[in-house]
């Protein structure tokens, strides 16, 4: 039953692109609507691009999935649906990118995967570590770590004359 309903969703999602497309194509021309299509697939990857680069810059990743994951779902389905060809997903994916209307959906489709949430969060709270200290290190500690000697014997074992 899952897949018809499965197949009925995808059977009106391309009926739907397919009265947008002729009707932004009627109005603009074939030419400038088949770049649209491109266009919009060329800012979709750069925007889930964007966006991801500047979530982990902002310390996303230390974040628990419970917080962070509606953020990331957005994002990604968003992009995904304007990299689909099709006036009618660019609209749903750029709404999803929109502050406020983003919250909203990522929360939506949070819901529909209980699995984020019951999972548990694998790193401590700071990420997956400590984050570096930016202070600046006196010259008795430069000195410390350069005069630092490690001792030891080797011996080299030829890899043909192995007992």
């Amino acid at each position: 039953m899952t897949g018809l309903l499965v197949l009925a969703i995808v059977i009106v999602l391309i009926w739907i692109e397919v009265i947008v497309f002729g009707i932004v194509g009627g109005a603009i021309g074939v030419l400038p609507t088949v770049i649209g299509v491109f266009i919009s697939a060329f800012v979709g990857f750069q925007l889930i691009r964007f966006r991801m680069m500047r979530m982990v810059a902002g310390g996303a990743i230390g974040q628990p999935p419970h917080e962070i994951m509606p953020q990331v779902l957005s994002v990604v389905f968003g992009g995904i649906f304007l990299i689909l060809p099709g006036y009618a997903t660019d609209a749903v994916g750029l709404i999803c990118f929109v502050p406020g209307f983003n919250i909203v959906i990522g929360q939506i489709l949070f819901r529909l995967f209980p699995a984020a949430k019951s999972r548990p969060f694998p790193f401590p709270q700071s990420g997956f570590g400590k984050p570096p200290s930016f202070h600046q290190e006196s010259p008795d500690e430069e000195q410390k770590s350069s005069d630092m000697i490690i001792e030891g014997e080797a011996e080299h074992v030829d890899p043909e004359k192995r007992e």
